[in-house]
């Protein structure tokens, strides 16, 4: 039986696949949330994505491509102008990759659109159907809604579904160590991820 879902983190590889498949399989996408503005998830840029991007100029990927690709959707043999024909690609072309594999699905997606609440409803929770907010495990009054899933998001507004897929990954939010000197630390990370021909070496 069709079931109307919500996507939270669309615009990554993970997001992007499973609103494939959820589409193949006759579900009803309510909304796909992506909080970034582009298709890309952890490959996007840093201009496209300066809070979230990853990426660094040399960067090149520790699968070949064969493995990254998605079974229905091969890597092109040919590389696009400006690529390479290495096994190992760099991120720009992994970014194109999954631009080409999304291109059909971008139109749907929610960018700039964060989920900030995430609530399911629980039977006999506020004296009915009720509902309890999955992060803090406490009911809220204001949602009587019959819908398994409600998400609230950035923008205020309001969905309500029966299922929910989270593809927002493991890198979204960075781990920072203590550090007795972090502006150095944060000098040596830039100098890392856009090094200049002097720093080169």
């Amino acid at each position: 039986m069709a079931k109307r879902v919500i996507i939270i983190g669309a615009g990554g590889a993970s997001g992007l696949a499973v609103h494939k498949e959820l589409l193949r399989a006759k579900h009803q996408i309510v909304a796909a949330l992506e909080a970034t503005q582009c298709v890309g998830g952890v490959w996007c840029s840093r201009p496209e994505a300066p809070n979230t991007s990853r990426m660094y100029d040399s960067l090149r990927t520790n699968l070949p491509r064969h493995v990254m690709a998605f079974p229905s959707f091969p890597w092109p043999r040919i590389p696009s102008k400006g690529g390479d024909e290495r096994v190992f690609p760099n991120h720009t072309e992994v970014l194109a990759y999954l631009r080409a594999y999304g291109a059909e699905l971008a139109a749907n997606i929610r960018f700039n659109e964060a989920a900030v609440s995430v609530v399911r409803n629980v039977p006999g929770v506020n004296g009915g159907g009720g509902s309890k907010s999955v992060a803090e495990g406490t009911a809220d009054p204001s949602i009587t809604s019959s819908a398994r899933w409600t998400v609230r998001t950035s923008l205020g507004n309001i969905f309500e579904a029966d299922a929910l897929v989270v593809c927002n990954g493991h890198y979204h939010t960075p781990g920072w160590p203590t550090l007795a000197a972090p502006h150095a630390a944060s000098k040596s990370c830039l100098l890392y991820t856009s090094p200049s021909p002097r720093d080169r070496g």
